[in-house]
């Protein structure tokens, strides 16, 4: 068997990547997840088409009980048109 290296992305670590305007959007978001909330984030290429979900259910609480999963989608040619597409899947109440 091979050695256990770790696996190198598409770039070297010293390599300067830039961002999409999407990109640093999905950076962000990443940021502002809690740890109390119960988050997904789904990042599909099936066919040529991105396809990204993302789902949010807020950390229960003791008046209102468990908060209601939030869902977004968007699918596209890109990872842009993708991200730029998400809507919402939910009824607000």
């Amino acid at each position: 068997m091979g050695e256990n290296r770790p696996r190198r992305g598409r770039w070297a670590s010293d390599d300067k990547v830039a961002l999409s305007a999407q990109e640093r959007q999905l950076v962000e978001e990443l940021r502002q997840w809690d740890k109390t909330d119960d988050n997904q984030l789904i990042i599909e290429i099936v066919d040529g088409v991105w396809d990204i979900t993302a789902k949010e259910q807020p950390p229960a609480t003791v008046d209102q009980g468990p908060g209601t999963i939030r869902t977004v989608r968007g699918t596209g040619a890109t990872f842009a048109v993708a991200w730029d597409s998400m809507t919402p899947t939910y009824l607000e109440p």
